[in-house]
């Protein structure tokens, strides 16, 4: 979309008034949009109005954006002493967890979600600032509870008391099974993106996981 191309190359070579003006502009042509709405919602925070800040990051979903932006959008509210708009906009990452019942790190990040680890440490900082400790104890009992397997659990502990080397491999290969089962996904491409940059830099070659994996060879002319 060209408002959201146009606002992010405003953004990122620090012209803020007129990201402002193009996020704007796009959000009195498209109010639902959760990609422009979150740009406007940065450029309000540039400049201390807050509570139009959070009106605009209501309209921000996980499904439309992703979780790096959506633990973007709490890095503001923790910025704001927002703790408990922190806790919400987080919310439908740990949503994601427990609908996928598995917290392994290489899982997660194939279907575009943070590690476990990652989100927890947003909860429990929120949770501490806002002196509601319950919050953060009540998630690590419902992760232990609920993204884990009893039967892979089970695996396990055999695998590991067993002396016999044959009903050791017995159980390792059951718990291969048990995972291909589960984790039926195997990584064969990168989606596409569009970058909008100044035709005065040189070196842009982003990849699929990161466009500014060679920042350190950019230059402007």
């Amino acid at each position: 979309m060209w408002y959201r191309a146009r606002g992010i190359v405003e953004f990122r070579t620090n012209h803020r008034p007129r990201a402002r003006e193009i996020f704007e502009d796009g959000v009195r042509h498209f109010p639902t949009s959760a990609w422009l709405n979150f740009g406007l919602g940065q450029e309000y925070e540039a400049q201390g109005r807050v509570d139009q800040m959070i009106a605009c990051f209501q309209h921000v979903r996980l499904e439309r954006v992703g979780s790096p932006t959506v633990l973007a959008m709490a890095r503001y509210y923790y910025l704001w002493n927002r703790f408990e708009l922190g806790q919400r906009a987080i919310q439908p990452i740990f949503d994601r967890y427990y609908e996928l019942k598995i917290a392994d790190d290489m899982f997660l990040y194939m279907r575009g979600l943070p590690m476990f680890d990652e989100a927890f440490g947003y909860r429990a900082a929120f949770a501490r600032l806002a002196g509601k400790l319950d919050q953060a104890r009540y998630e690590l009992a419902r992760a232990r509870s609920d993204l884990n397997d009893a039967d892979v659990e089970r695996l396990e502990r055999k695998a590991v008391a067993e002396p016999h080397e044959y009903e050791r491999r017995a159980a390792y290969l059951a718990i291969d099974r048990i995972v291909a089962r589960d984790v039926p996904i195997v990584y064969l491409f990168n989606a596409g993106y569009v970058y909008a940059y100044n035709t005065r830099l040189h070196g842009f070659a982003p990849n699929g996981f990161s466009p500014t994996w060679n920042a350190y060879n950019w230059s402007f002319e």
